[in-house]
């Protein structure tokens, strides 16, 4: 089980006891009051907008593309396993939401190979993540050597 836990995301046993913690930031708040805080009255409008769409079209694309990425991994187990026309027979059933009725067979199969199709997606997206931080870690310290910080003064007591 995954849950929240302060800014970060921890993996939970099932007593409830945190078993490491991920480190995932959430940012995406106090980024986007930065943006807004900084909008003048003119652009105010445009700029909460921008930000509630720019969030709603990330989340549509890793739900669609998680969602792809399950189904291709799902439908290709089954197909692996069974062999023949299970994957355009799956395909069927789920495209006319289980009117069109499917063999017990490939409906078993799907059901055994989903968790892991899922866990497959998950650890495709963390390690995309994980690409991620290390670009936006490198693209930082390139920018700090190309711009450094002026060093502050330290008043004395």
């Amino acid at each position: 089980v995954v849950g929240w836990q302060g800014t970060g995301i921890e993996a939970v046993d099932a007593t409830g006891a945190g078993d490491c913690f991920v480190g995932a930031i959430v940012v995406a708040l106090p980024y986007g009051s930065m943006f807004l805080q900084s909008a003048d009255p003119k652009h105010y409008g445009a700029v909460s907008s921008s930000r509630t769409s720019v969030g709603q079209f990330w989340y549509s694309l890793g739900l669609a593309g998680s969602t792809v990425l399950i189904d291709g991994i799902t439908r290709r187990n089954v197909e692996d396993q069974l062999g023949g026309q299970s994957a355009e027979q799956l395909k069927e059933w789920a495209v006319s939401g289980g009117k069109v009725p499917a063999p017990a067979d490939v409906l078993d199969v799907a059901g055994t190979v989903y968790p892991g199709a899922f866990g497959m997606a998950l650890a495709v997206v963390g390690g995309l993540c994980f690409a991620a931080g290390i670009a936006a870690y490198v693209i930082m310290r390139v920018n700090l050597r190309t711009h450094p910080e002026p060093e502050k003064e330290v008043p004395h007591a």
